[in-house]
């Protein structure tokens, strides 16, 4: 693995979009982490604040499997590390996003492709407390937190998004069951959600997903739609 660690830059994954073909020479297996992000790069050219006590890192995939379904084949692992480092359960929001036991968003996937060798896969994780963090209201789903009581050191910043993509790739992901293991996760199976969808908003409840990672929502009137993109949030108030 080439791990670089930088003290700050605007966006890992620019910046291993930028530099990847003299990083690809060196090695295949490439991890961009920082102390500090300055302008992290979201889902729909959204922006993903950085905050203290968070980690921003970007790696290189091999695109093994369909390409939309590598952010939820992440998400699935990274809720499994979690569980085993910290004994936190979270749970996944499709198509990107982890969620605390409060349902507040506590981290994002977001993958470019590049070609058939390679996908970036970009996370932000918001491990510990900040007091920035509750003020945002940049997000429709509210931020949080995975553990109020983890503080980072900066030591921390650059070991942790190691173990994580090594965790990663310890995974056959031809062999993990994507629709299984994300079904069980979801935190709105079965619920009640809309989908915004070029420029339009589906209403209905989550079904689950299909083989290809689409989402499948059932409408009041009993028609099921399989969405490959989209935005999904969850009426207020809704458990």
């Amino acid at each position: 693995m080439l791990h670089l660690h930088l003290k700050e830059c605007d966006s890992t994954q620019l910046y291993l979009k930028e530099n990847l073909n003299d990083l690809f020479s060196k090695n295949f297996h490439i991890l961009i982490s920082t102390d500090r992000q300055l302008n992290g790069i979201g889902r729909n050219s959204h922006h993903w604040n950085d905050y203290p006590n968070a980690l921003a890192f970007s790696f290189l995939l091999k695109p093994s499997i369909n390409a939309i379904t590598i952010p939820l084949a992440v998400g699935i692992i990274l809720c499994q590390y979690i569980k085993e480092k910290w004994s936190i359960d979270l749970t996944l929001k499709w198509p990107n996003d982890l969620i605390n036991h409060q349902g507040l968003k506590c981290g994002g996937i977001i993958c470019q492709y590049i070609s058939h060798e390679s996908i970036i896969c970009g996370v932000g994780l918001n491990l510990g407390h900040s007091g920035e963090l509750f003020n945002d209201k940049n997000y429709k789903t509210p931020a949080g937190v995975i553990d109020d009581n983890i503080k980072l050191t900066s030591q921390e910043r650059k070991i942790i998004p190691s173990d994580i993509y090594n965790y990663v790739l310890s995974y056959n992901l031809i062999e993990l069951d994507i629709k299984k293991k994300f079904e069980k996760f979801c935190y709105h199976l079965k619920k009640r959600v809309t989908i915004t969808d070029a420029n339009r908003e589906w209403f209905g409840v989550f079904q689950g997903i299909t083989d290809n990672g689409e989402a499948i929502l059932q409408s009041l009137d009993g028609k099921i739609n399989t969405f490959i993109s989209g935005s999904l949030h969850l009426p207020t108030g809704q458990d």
